[in-house]
């Protein structure tokens, strides 16, 4: 598995340059070079994933997103299914933190202010 060293996303070993910032890929990040990673999630596109990613790291849980196409012609932005890899340590805390993003998504939203 390869590294973006700018987005932190792994890739397959034959990928060279990250397909987002295109950065060439490293074989593996300094800063996690200690760190036993664990799966936590597995997430379709890319917005839930980063969404996730942003909240983990916001708590400082290190993690990195792995993706893989679902079909054979993807179309970009779609069918893409992603795998969020946590610092085995903190998995029980990734997984809480999770279900708050799933309970979050499923509330209704707030309806527009039209008093102003």
């Amino acid at each position: 598995m390869k590294f973006c060293p700018d987005c932190r996303s792994a890739y397959k070993d034959e990928i060279e340059k990250c397909p987002d910032c295109g950065t060439a890929l490293v074989e593996k990040l300094e800063e996690f070079e200690n760190i036993e990673f664990a799966e936590l999630c597995d997430v379709e596109g890319p917005f839930k994933a980063n969404l996730i990613v942003d909240v983990l790291e916001d708590n400082d849980i290190e993690c990195y997103l792995y993706s893989e196409p679902v079909h054979i012609y993807p179309i970009p932005g779609e069918g893409i299914q992603f795998t969020v890899y946590v610092n085995r340590e903190k998995l029980e805390q990734a997984k809480s933190l999770l279900e708050d993003i799933e309970k979050s998504e499923e509330m209704e939203p707030l309806p527009d202010d039209e008093s102003t």
